[in-house]
């Protein structure tokens, strides 16, 4: 699925109220872990895992672009 159409989709089902935005970033969070998981099992350090995912472009609730920082990922992917 392309970005943009993932991009509209999200936009039409966050305004409907199909999906509340906080499964968004639940999704988004999950796909954070499994991308991380699959770097670091090609042999990818942790923290050049973290600094790839942090320039990668998500997408927030209303299908805007936007980035993470390297402490957010590390938030996702350890907790507080």
């Amino acid at each position: 699925m392309t970005n943009e159409l993932t991009k509209d989709i999200l936009q039409v089902l966050v305004k409907h109220n199909v999906v509340p935005s906080s499964v968004i970033t639940a999704i988004r969070n999950e796909n954070i872990k499994i991308e991380y998981s699959s770097l670091r099992e090609s042999g990818m350090s942790g923290k050049e895992a973290r600094r790839i995912l942090s320039e990668k472009d998500y997408l927030d609730n209303h299908g805007n672009n936007y980035r993470i920082s390297e402490k957010q990922i590390e938030t996702i992917l350890y907790g507080k």
